[in-house]
């Protein structure tokens, strides 16, 4: 289906389905993200999945700015920033449906 909002939970149930109807003996993944964004992602992945499976989470280095210096560039303050925004919010909501 066509997702324009909350598309890392449509992500998330949509892998829940699958692992739960394969044939695969799946009991963890890695999720692989963009910097920023891998914290607020695992936190809806492990939610979703839980408790029958395990989420761990790589985060892929940002190409648009330094992630250590991240304050000196627009992009990095504007990435920061809101994915901090996003994180909070997605504390305070249950993800599992």
């Amino acid at each position: 289906p066509d997702v324009n909002v909350n598309r890392t939970l449509a992500s998330a149930q949509a892998l829940r389905e699958w692992l739960l109807t394969s044939d695969e003996s799946i009991k963890s993944i890695n999720l692989y993200s963009f910097d920023v964004h891998t914290r607020r992602s695992w936190l809806i992945f492990k939610q979703v999945l839980a408790p029958e499976f395990k989420v761990g989470a790589i985060a892929a280095n940002s190409l648009d700015y330094e992630p250590k210096q991240w304050w000196v560039s627009s992009q990095g303050v504007r990435s920061i920033m809101s994915e901090t925004i996003a994180y909070i919010y997605a504390q305070v909501v249950s993800w599992k449906v």
